[in-house]
């Protein structure tokens, strides 16, 4: 007899699905390092955590232990929670952003931070935002890909190592179609399943490059037919999709390569195995 076994994988991914369902009408959902954020079906987002610094962009710097609506705020379609500072997405493409800016991670020009959001200068047709510790990615419509703030590493991609308090493009990027931001490096994922990435590298996590890392995008040596990326602190995530024709039917796979300390290591999961 035929049996079908979903894996672990696949059981976390609907456990994750059901969360969102039950809170708050979630679409998407983001966890910075003390906080929450969430944008919901109505277009008005939720957030909850620490708000030190302004972070939740409710207008105050009052924390919170149970989810806030941010009245007032609407049209979010997408969030990305750092460790101080958060990003939202528009319907319109625009991108607002509130909390720390330091080096200038929230885009408008200044390096004052907000505690109610305000909109990233210069950004429009925008499907994808990625925040990180100080500074901020973004994808456009078009496969280019822009950012703004710290650049120590080279994170922002424009070929400089300077802060930027509005975005700038990063050089030499076309067909991106995902982005992921780490502690000092950003990655890229283009239309032919290769992967890019730029900044610091002193763990490996951008490849086979100095240690000091680079100031414009390259592509990863030896990844191919990637369909995700994942940026952590000082490591990378790929996800590689296969698939064969076994005895018993087709066959997924997916193979999540890890990039971290240099060495790169294959981890197999089989999402759909047909069996007798």
């Amino acid at each position: 007899m035929r049996m079908k076994r979903l894996p672990l994988l696949l059981h976390t991914t609907i456990m994750l699905m059901a969360a969102c369902i039950s809170t708050a009408n979630a679409q998407t959902f983001s966890a910075g390092a003390n906080h929450a954020l969430y944008s919901c079906v109505s277009g008005t987002p939720r957030c909850v955590g620490a708000n030190s610094n302004g972070q939740l962009g409710l207008g105050n710097y009052t924390s919170h232990t149970t989810l806030v609506p941010m009245s007032g705020f609407n049209g979010i379609t997408a969030v990305d929670a750092s460790y101080s500072h958060s990003l939202f997405l528009k319907n319109n493409g625009t991108v607002w952003a509130a909390g720390s800016n330091g080096n200038g991670q929230l885009g408008n020009g200044t390096t004052t931070g907000s505690i109610s959001p305000v909109q990233v200068g210069g950004l429009t047709g925008i499907i994808a935002i990625s925040a990180s510790l100080d500074f901020s990615v973004f994808l456009k419509n078009d496969g280019t890909v822009w950012a703004v703030g710290n650049n120590l590493g080279g994170q922002l991609g424009d070929g400089t190592t300077e802060y930027k308090t509005t975005p700038v493009q990063m050089l030499g990027l076309t067909g991106i179609t995902a982005i992921s931001s780490g502690m000092f490096h950003s990655l890229f994922l283009k239309n032919d399943g290769t992967v890019w990435a730029t900044g610091g590298n002193y763990y490996g996590q951008v490849g086979n490059q100095p240690l000091y890392g680079v100031s414009t995008p390259v592509p990863i040596e030896g990844l191919s037919d990637i369909i995700a990326v994942a940026a952590g602190g000082t490591h990378s995530l790929f996800l590689k999709m296969t698939k064969r024709f076994g005895a018993s039917g087709l066959i997924f796979t997916v193979n999540l390569v890890m990039k971290m300390w240099g060495i790169i290591i294959m981890m197999r999961f089989k999402l759909l195995d047909l069996q007798e």
